[in-house]
């Protein structure tokens, strides 16, 4: 019973510390999904500014094909913090000027979000930087002459959702591992004294000094529990195989006359040891 508390105390204990443990990881990653949030649309917001700033620069040189031109506006963007590829590209879809050949990077812009006309989109690749990309249409009169492309990196987004994660891993393991070995341990113990306690048993039986019952006289172990057992009344007297509805109790010995013999000399018995007893006194 001791035990079974001491488990029911531990199981509470251990859902407290999940519920603890759930609210913790919940609320850290609340903070930090905002946090990442606002840095998504700080980048989002640095990619539109330097992309209008490119378009508004190149309608003409676009249209007169002035090449140098347009490169130096390009050699201009890379400079910016987070720039890591920037080219612009003509009605034709031909790219005109490039930062870096070795850098191209998609234009599926299959997910992509629009926000003044200025598309962007995310791209996550083994094979490519982590970059957040950013297409602007190029006009001149009104009218559509071409396109300017960039990517920011974001290398660093999303490293906070993998801290996260892995603290809830290693966390949520040192839980169980703590919750684990405590009940191992008190596992150990119970039954390390069950072990105790039926070894102590068994050598106190081995050892105990024989008993012979005075009315039957069939040896036994001495010990106090020696002459506990059922009521008198309905100790078993005569066993029917096969049919134990017939077995014949020390109560119901009256009833059957043919066994008048046994129910004398268990009377007769039981009279010489009250008078071996009584007489000692």
């Amino acid at each position: 019973m001791q035990i079974f508390k001491k488990n029911r105390f531990a199981l509470k204990k251990f859902l407290i510390s999940i519920s603890i443990w759930f609210i913790a990881c919940l609320l850290i990653y609340l903070i930090g999904h905002a946090v990442e949030h606002h840095k998504n649309n700080k980048l989002v917001k640095s990619g539109i500014a330097i992309s209008k700033d490119i378009s508004s620069q190149s309608g003409l040189p676009l249209l007169e094909r002035e090449f140098d031109h347009l490169g130096a506006l390009i050699e201009q963007a890379t400079k910016k913090p987070g720039v890591v590829f920037a080219s612009i590209i003509d009605h034709k879809n031909k790219i005109i000027a490039y930062s870096d050949q070795n850098q191209f990077f998609t234009l599926n812009k299959k997910y992509a979000r629009q926000e003044g006309g200025i598309k962007y989109w995310r791209v996550i690749s083994l094979e490519t930087h982590n970059v957040m990309n950013f297409l602007t249409p190029i006009t001149f009169s009104d009218t559509r002459v071409g396109e300017v492309f960039i990517s920011l990196a974001t290398q660093n987004f999303d490293q906070f959702y993998r801290i996260v994660m892995l603290f809830a891993v290693l966390s949520f393991l040192c839980i169980i591992l703590l919750f684990g070995t405590a009940n191992y341990q008190n596992a150990l113990i119970w039954i390390r004294k069950k072990e105790m306690t039926t070894e102590t048993t068994a050598h106190e039986a081995d050892d105990a000094p024989l008993f012979t019952c005075p009315l039957c006289g069939t040896p036994t172990h001495f010990s106090d529990r020696t002459c506990d057992g059922a009521l008198i009344e309905s100790t078993t007297v005569l066993t029917r195989y096969g049919d134990p509805e017939k077995d014949i109790l020390l109560y119901d010995l009256n009833k059957f006359e043919e066994l008048g013999w046994i129910k004398q000399r268990i009377i007769t018995k039981c009279a010489e040891i009250i008078s071996v007893i009584s007489d000692q006194h």
